[in-house]
């Protein structure tokens, strides 16, 4: 949880391939390994903060950006929360991918219907036993 080696180099693979690329750090610097460790640190995640924090990031992106709109990706708790920001975010955000999104706050999800661009989102079976995904061929206008 946090920041980790393989969150940068997911974002280092993306710029190797010309995208502007860009991790938000949620929890400012602390990092933890153990998995009770880290889900008592994403239940204690201050939600409004980093609800900002991931819309400075969109247009930090987007400033820096040649293309006409942002992509987002996400992992477990990130891939939960991209679906909300390109809820949220669907002015700039054209494509997001989550990555077994995992919300784990009550009253926190997704609004499918307001995203505008391609998504795709994926749970282990085991986890919730549902796929959500909305190819590229079906956005809407």
């Amino acid at each position: 949880m946090g920041l980790v080696p393989h969150i940068k180099d997911v974002c280092e693979r993306f710029a190797s391939e010309g995208f502007v690329a860009l991790a938000p750090d949620l929890y400012h610097g602390k990092q933890v390994s153990e998995p009770d460790e880290a889900g008592k640190e994403m239940m204690a995640l201050q939600l409004d903060q980093a609800a900002k924090d991931l819309s400075g990031a969109v247009d930090a992106v987007a400033e820096r950006a040649t293309g006409d709109g942002v992509g987002v990706v996400g992992f477990c708790m990130g891939g939960g929360l991209a679906l909300v920001l390109a809820a949220q975010r669907a002015d700039v955000i054209k494509a997001v991918v989550a990555f077994y999104g995992a919300l784990a706050w009550e009253g926190v999800q997704p609004d499918y219907s307001a995203i505008t661009g391609p998504f795709s989102a994926t749970t282990p079976r085991g986890m919730s036993g549902r796929r959500r995904r909305r190819p590229a061929s079906s956005r809407r206008p």
